[in-house]
């Protein structure tokens, strides 16, 4: 995956949130498209989903080791939770399609 969001002057567990929040149109764009049965279109948008949530992921495993302060937001958001609740979701939309 190329870099989806530009995160100069934020740290990582912002660029995290911001990554999550991205990660949205583009699994409405998949829904969207899986009724329309353009299942290929559909995993696409997925992927691309999935490569912002991973990439998310990163993000905040990253600043939880740098800093307490993004530990003590990670933890009190519950944003690792939501963005594994997230790729789960993500990848059986994806599989779905993919036997589609």
């Amino acid at each position: 995956c190329k870099p989806q969001l530009d995160c100069t002057g934020k740290s990582e567990v912002e660029c995290a949130v911001a990554l999550f929040h991205a990660s949205e149109p583009f699994m409405n764009e998949g829904e969207v498209l899986g009724k329309k049965e353009l299942y290929t279109s559909a995993r696409v948008s997925y992927m691309q989903a999935l490569c912002r949530l991973y990439e998310a992921e990163i993000r905040l495993n990253r600043g939880k080791l740098k800093q307490y302060t993004d530990w003590k937001l990670a933890t009190t958001l519950g944003l690792e939770e939501k963005i594994q609740t997230r790729i789960k979701y993500c990848q059986r939309r994806y599989r779905h399609y993919q036997w589609k």
